[in-house]
């Protein structure tokens, strides 16, 4: 298992400056087929804010500050880590079969195809990231040095990700159904998760939530960028996420390596 996870480190090291190139490809060609180019990187973060401004606080009428925050703002800023996760875990499930034609045809550092989908879902999170911080500037937020704990939750948020790509990408090729699974596990994920409500103690699942890997980022993105860096994360729940994303990410990357040999059969 070492041998494994030391080979596919060395893989993408080895790789690094192509995924890079590729990740940025990627990202542009997501648009290179409209007029707005990447400018569309920036006007989907606006137009998804928008949307959900108009459904909640326009439509539902939801306007109580959520611990001494504006809803609005509460609300975009657990909506933008979600968002990138989201994003990894749908495009990160397919990111081995999409890439089919370049497998069978070519010799290719496959390792490399699963953090190149992470990577350019970073980027475009970066995007979102930055229209983020223009609109809690807008609604008064004012920052403290707390604030670069945002930094710490963007990585482990990725190797959180990094580490499910690798298993979902690796399960799929053997199982097409994976993905469709992944697909309603995230629209169920959406809703149970508290991303567009508060988890208060008295609520059912929080007893579940408070351990979720994703509860762990949302607070941390929140507690970092709107209250000074008081993260909101106990120490257990600190020392249960990275094991948590340890063991998804030691699994993932053994199985792929084990596994890349035959996916050529099944692709």
């Amino acid at each position: 298992m070492i041998g494994a996870i030391q080979a596919v480190a060395k893989e993408c090291w080895e790789n690094r400056r192509q995924m890079v190139v590729v990740s940025t490809y990627n990202l542009r060609f997501q648009y290179n087929q409209t007029r707005l180019k990447l400018l569309w990187a920036i006007l989907n973060p606006i137009l998804q804010a928008g949307t959900y401004w108009l459904a909640f606080y326009v439509g539902l009428r939801v306007s109580a500050p959520v611990q001494g925050v504006s809803y609005l703002t509460w609300m975009l800023t657990g909506l933008v880590p979600w968002f990138f996760m989201a994003a990894v875990m749908n495009a990160g499930a397919v990111s081995i079969i999409s890439a089919r034609a370049i497998i069978m045809n070519m010799k290719y550092p496959i390792s490399t195809i699963p953090v190149g989908t992470v990577c350019t879902e970073l980027l475009n999170h970066f995007c979102y990231m930055l229209v983020l911080i223009v609109i809690q500037v807008i609604s008064g937020t004012q920052y403290g040095v707390g604030v670069l704990w945002v930094l710490y939750y963007i990585f482990a948020a990725f190797m959180l990700m990094l580490g499910y790509t690798f298993l979902a990408s690796t399960l799929t090729v053997f199982a097409r159904d994976i993905s469709k699974a992944i697909q309603m596990i995230v629209r169920l994920l959406f809703f149970i998760t508290p991303i567009c409500w508060a988890l208060t103690p008295d609520s059912p699942l929080e007893p579940i939530m408070r351990w979720s890997p994703f509860v762990y980022v949302l607070n941390g993105y929140r507690g970092a960028m709107l209250y000074r860096g008081d993260i909101g994360n106990e120490p257990a729940q600190h020392i249960c996420f990275w094991a948590v994303t340890v063991v998804i990410l030691i699994i993932g990357v053994w199985l792929h390596w084990k596994l890349r040999d035959h996916f050529v059969d099944y692709l």
